[in-house]
């Protein structure tokens, strides 16, 4: 690309609505790129006594000056692409952890479509969303019977979202993903790593510290969403309360304080749940962990939840069957946890399995009026009650989306008197 050019995307930029008040911001990037068209190598002092120091000490300069404007600066110019550079044939980047600025194709504007309509792709899973849910509300209003839709809500397991003045959030998991510039392709790839659940565990690898990486919001939700939205609605709508949806990556503590929350999806991608999550009597053993429980063997790297401090002393595991394909019956396991809100009065849901066949069959026997009734009956006979709050292991038997046969394998109250 001609110095020329080079000079233009830059001053495109600067002239942006989104650089207009950051005048500290131009300056940087001016700098930024006409020592990358000089061919320098910028260091952080370098950088610090040239633009930031105004005629005083590098000394007196805060050490964290360079980096906070860089961070800043690349958040700029991630605004900028998302909005009105979304067009622009080359995206300027800063790779994280580098001073150096490259200059890359704009994958945006590879594409044909109009910038209006290339926003509504991006946004389609909301839109897509929404739609399924009008959809699944207006059939389910004249298949399903509103009496046992009542029954369901009524039930001690849900009837603390029928007496609470909260509305209720329904929380999907999604993967986290980011965009590497592959320097061997010439060109930007999206990724997933199971083991990155958000910006700030990247800074943990340093492996990812020396890639070209820029950070877009992109989720990644598994396809047991709509099922699971079919199962809920109905009953949820009887309550009479407003219904959000929020994707577990945004899920926040200010979230859980004014919301009754029901959480669907694999405990790896609980989030801000994942402390609440410790205080149960369950943990679990992800295929990307490091580490493995005791008397578990590397050899066998599969997911499976277990129990802490059994009075066995000993590792008591609920392994899945992986050895089945996917799509022929096969048995996973699920953990529920209705536990009291400790940011507020209000309650949590957790529905979690590794698999889609696992989390529709939690779903669906939570919204069976006859599954429930089985398990208040087994808590009766353990504690002559049906506690307010509970933990439970399910184990199901089936088809992706099309669970058949369910064992409760274990359950246990949780004390009101629960902290976190």
């Amino acid at each position: 690309m001609e110095q020329a050019q080079k000079l233009k995307i830059v001053e495109s930029i600067i002239q942006s609505k989104e650089f207009e008040a950051s005048e500290r911001l131009k300056q940087l990037l001016k700098y930024l790129v006409n020592a990358h068209i000089d061919g320098e190598t910028l260091k952080e002092v370098t950088i610090a006594s040239d633009v930031f120091s105004k005629g005083g000490h590098v000394a007196d300069i805060d050490s964290t000056t360079v980096r906070s404007s860089m961070y800043q600066l690349r958040k700029k110019l991630s605004n900028y692409y998302s909005n009105e550079g979304i067009n622009d044939k080359y995206r300027l980047i800063i790779p994280k952890g580098h001073y150096q600025v490259k200059f890359i194709l704009n994958e945006s504007s590879a594409s044909s479509i109009p910038q209006k309509n290339l926003k509504y792709i991006y946004s389609g899973f909301s839109i897509l969303l929404l739609s399924l849910i009008i959809i699944i509300i207006f059939v389910q209003r004249i298949q399903i019977n509103q009496s046992k839709m009542n029954e369901v809500i009524d039930h001690p397991v849900w009837n603390d979202i029928e007496k609470s003045n909260s509305p209720i959030l329904l929380v999907f998991a999604d993967g986290f993903c980011f965009r590497e510039y592959n320097e061997d392709l010439k060109r930007t790839r999206r990724i997933q790593d199971f083991e990155v659940q958000s910006a700030e565990e990247l800074n943990k690898y340093p492996f990812y510290n020396k890639k070209s990486i820029y950070l877009e919001h992109f989720s990644i939700i598994g396809h047991c969403v709509i099922p699971n939205l079919m199962r809920l609605i109905p009953p949820l709508q009887t309550t009479g309360k407003k219904i959000q949806y929020k994707l577990s990556s945004e899920l926040t503590w200010r979230d859980l304080a004014d919301n009754n929350v029901i959480y669907i999806g694999p405990p790896q991608s609980l989030n801000v749940l994942q402390s609440l999550f410790e205080l149960t009597s369950f943990d679990y053993l992800y295929f990307g962990d490091a580490e493995f429980p005791p008397k578990s063997s590397s050899n066998n790297r599969t997911n499976y939840f277990f129990l802490k401090n059994s009075k066995e002393d000993s590792l008591i595991s609920y392994r899945q069957d992986y050895i089945t394909p996917y799509e022929k019956y096969r048995i996973e396991h699920a953990v529920i946890v209705k536990m009291p809100n400790p940011k507020g009065n209000n309650t949590i849901y957790i529905f979690s399995g590794f698999n889609f066949i696992i989390r529709t069959g939690a779903v669906t026997n939570f919204t069976n009026i006859n599954f429930l009734k089985k398990l208040e009956n087994s808590f009766l006979k353990k504690y002559n009650k049906m506690p307010p709050y509970f933990e439970t292991l399910i184990e199901v038997g089936g088809f992706p989306q099309t669970p058949t046969d369910t064992n409760i394998l274990y359950f246990n109250e949780i004390k009101p008197t629960f902290k976190h």
